[in-house]
């Protein structure tokens, strides 16, 4: 269960839904209510995912693999 919570909220912070009020104020309410929740059950899990650090909300690159095998990307 914990898993499948970290990967829900990793995607909602790399669409930029759950992002901290300090990058989104409009998403505030969603950051604050979604952590009043499940800070009661996984009290470290915010630490874990280190959403509060704005370099982790940023997108990562997606990897080609034909780029490192020296092909041209598609």
């Amino acid at each position: 269960m914990p898993e499948n919570l970290k990967n829900v909220l990793l995607i909602m912070s790399s669409n930029g839904y759950l992002v901290p009020p300090s990058q989104n104020p409009e998403r505030e309410e969603l950051w604050n209510e979604t952590w009043k929740r499940i800070d009661r059950f996984l009290p470290d899990l915010r630490n874990d995912l280190a959403l509060d650090d704005p370099k982790a909300a940023e997108p990562i690159a997606a990897e080609n693999p034909k780029e490192r095998e020296g092909g041209k990307a598609d």
